[in-house]
C-alpha cells in the first residue's frame, strides 16, 4: 500500500497532469432503459454524438449541448434489434450487421430510412467476432465462432458484390490462434489491423460462454501485403481480464491516429474497478490511467475527439435492479497529457523503482510495528472469526464463502467457473454470472474491511492455474482464515 501511494505521489510530481474525469449522468432523457432494447448504437467519432435505435426509433445524443433530439422513425427498425453500429459520416448514415456476419443494413440518420444492402446468407459463423468497420466502406470482422469451432479467418464485406469475402493471408506465416472477444483497431490510414486478446475454447466443450479462456497475445495484419507480426504480449496485471466484453461492438476501442495510440477497457477480476489502457502501435508498450474510471455495467462506445484531444466513454449504469440501466458517459480532458502507468518500466527507471521499494520498506516495517501493538487483539478475532458473524453480506455471498472455505481448509484452490456455477447458477447470461461473482468478490471484501480491518484486496489469494495459466483459482487467506468447523 505505501509502495503503491509513493508510486503515484512521484508519478503525480513528474507527470503533466492536465487531465480530468468528468462523470455525466442526470442529464439523460431516457431512464431505465433495457439493455437488450438499446441496439445498434453508433458514434459520430468526429463530433462525439451518440446514437442509439431504442424499439423501432433512432435517437441522436449531442454531445455538446447534453441533448437528446425528438428521435426518428424507422421503417423496420425492430429488426436491427441485437446488431452493432457504425456510424459513416460521408454517407450520413448507420451501417449494421448481425453479430454471426451476414445481413447488412444501412440507416439515413435524417430520414430513418433502412435498405439492406447485401444478398448473403443469414450469418456466416463467425460470432464474436472482431469487427471493424472502414473508410471505403466497408466491414471487416477476424475470428469468431460457428459450427462448434473457434476461428481466425478474416471476412470483409464488400458493398459492391454486396457479399462477404475471406481475406486470403499470405502463405507460409505464423497465424494468430483462432479467438474471439477480442479488441480490435484499425490504425496507420486503415493499413493496419491489430488485435489484442481475445479467448478460445477448452477441449470438449461446445458452450463459448461456459468455456471462455483468455489469450495473451498481441497480432498485427498489414493489410496490404496480408503479412501477420506477432507483435507484443497483453501484460495488463495478474488480475485483469485479456479478452474483450463487448466484441460485437466496433465502438468500444478508439484510437489516435497522430500518435498512433489505442485506448480500451478491462475489468478487474477481483474488484469492480474499470481500467483504461493505452496501447502504443509503434513501441509496442501498454500503459493504464492512473486515476480511477467510474464503474458501469455495460459499455455503448468511445472515440478519440483530436481537436479537443479528449476521449468520450459512453456506458450503462446500473441502479439497484439488474436489468434495468441508466445511460450515463464520462469524457478524460486532455487524454495525451493524462499519467499513465508503464507495466515495463524502461532501464532508467528501475534504480528509481528500486529505491522507491527500498524506502517503502522501511516504512511499512515501521508502520506495521506501531500499528501491530494496538492491534494485536484484532489480528486475533481476525483469525477466529466465523461466517456468522459477518455481517450486511447476501446469501449468495455466503455461498461463495463456504464454498471457498470447504476448498480452503483443503489447500485446494477454486477455479473462476466453479464459484459463479455453484453461486450464481440462476443467471443464464455467463457474462452477467461473471459479473455477479466479481459484485460479489467486492462486497466480502468491503465489509471484511470495515469489520475485521482485514485489507479488502488481501482476504482473496489468487493464481493462475498451473495446467492453463489463462484461467484464475482463489483461496482464502490463510493469514486472516484460521481453519475450522464454520471457516
Amino acid at each position: 500500500m505505501i509502495l503503491n501511494i509513493l508510486f503515484l505521489i512521484i508519478s503525480w510530481a513528474i507527470a503533466d497532469t492536465h487531465s480530468n474525469v468528468t462523470y455525466y449522468r442526470d442529464n439523460w432523457d431516457l431512464n431505465g432503459l433495457l439493455v437488450e432494447d438499446v441496439s445498434p448504437t453508433a458514434i459520430n467519432k468526429i463530433t462525439g454524438n451518440l446514437f442509439i435505435v431504442y424499439k423501432d426509433t433512432l435517437f441522436e445524443f449531442d454531445y455538446l449541448s447534453k441533448s437528446w433530439n425528438s428521435g426518428v422513425k424507422l421503417e423496420g427498425g425492430n429488426k436491427l434489434k441485437g446488431r452493432h453500429g457504425f456510424y459513416l459520416p460521408q454517407l450520413n448514415q448507420i451501417w449494421t450487421s448481425i453479430p454471426g456476419v451476414g445481413i447488412v443494413h444501412t440507416i439515413d440518420v435524417k430520414t430513418g430510412e433502412v435498405n439492406r444492402i447485401d444478398q448473403s446468407f443469414h450469418h456466416k459463423n463467425q460470432y464474436y467476432a472482431g469487427i471493424a468497420y472502414t473508410s471505403k466502406p466497408s466491414i471487416l470482422a477476424f475470428g469468431g465462432y460457428g459450427f462448434w469451432q473457434v476461428k481466425n479467418i478474416m471476412s470483409e464485406f464488400d458493398p459492391n458484390l454486396k457479399e462477404w469475402n475471406i481475406i486470403s493471408y499470405a502463405i507460409n506465416q505464423e497465424y494468430p490462434e483462432p479467438r474471439t472477444n477480442s479488441w480490435v483497431f484499425l490504425w496507420d490510414n486503415e493499413s493496419k489491423f491489430t488485435v489484442l486478446g481475445g479467448s478460445s475454447l477448452t477441449k470438449n466443450i461446445d458452450q463459448i460462454g461456459a468455456s471462455q479462456i483468455a489469450l495473451a497475445d498481441v497480432w498485427t495484419l498489414n493489410m496490404k501485403s496480408k503479412l501477420w507480426e506477432k507483435s507484443a504480449k497483453l501484460e495488463l496485471g495478474e488480475s485483469s481480464e485479456t479478452y474483450n466484453r463487448y466484441p460485437n461492438n466496433f465502438n468500444n476501442t478508439a484510437v489516435d491516429e497522430n500518435q498512433k495510440l489505442g485506448y480500451f477497457i478491462t475489468f478487474d477480476y477481483l474488484l469492480t474497478n474499470t481500467n483504461l489502457f493505452k496501447y502504443n502501435f509503434v513501441n509496442k508498450t501498454f500503459s493504464r490511467l492512473s486515476v480511477e474510471i467510474p464503474d458501469f455495467r455495460d459499455l455503448i462506445g468511445m472515440c478519440y475527439k483530436k481537436e479537443e484531444d479528449e476521449l468520450i466513454v459512453y456506458t450503462f449504469k446500473n441502479d439497484n435492479n439488474e436489468k434495468t440501466s441508466n445511460l450515463a458517459f464520462f469524457k478524460i480532458d486532455n487524454i495525451s497529457k493524462a499519467n499513465f502507468i508503464d507495466f515495463e518500466p524502461k532501464d532508467n527507471q528501475k534504480l528509481y523503482l528500486l529505491l522507491f521499494f527500498f524506502t517503502s520498506t522501511i516504512i511499512t516495517f515501521l508502520v506495521y510495528k506501531v500499528k501491530s501493538s494496538n492491534k494485536s487483539e484484532l489480528k486475533k478475532e481476525c483469525l477466529t472469526f466465523s461466517i456468522d458473524q459477518i455481517e450486511n453480506i447476501s446469501q449468495n455471498e455466503i455461498t461463495v464463502l463456504k464454498l471457498l472455505s470447504e476448498k480452503s481448509q483443503l489447500g485446494i484452490y477454486v477455479s473462476v467457473d466453479e464459484i459463479e456455477e455453484v453461486a450464481f447458477n440462476f443467471e443464464k447470461n455467463y457474462d452477467y454470472r461473471r459479473r455477479l461473482r466479481v459484485l460479489a468478490f467486492e462486497k466480502i471484501g468491503k465489509q471484511l474491511n470495515e469489520q475485521f480491518d482485514i485489507p479488502s484486496n488481501k482476504w482473496l489469494i489468487s493464481r493462475r492455474n498451473a495446467n492453463d495459466k489463462r484461467r484464475f483459482e482463489f483461496l482464502l487467506n490463510p493469514i486472516y482464515f484460521k481453519a475450522n468447523n464454520e471457516l
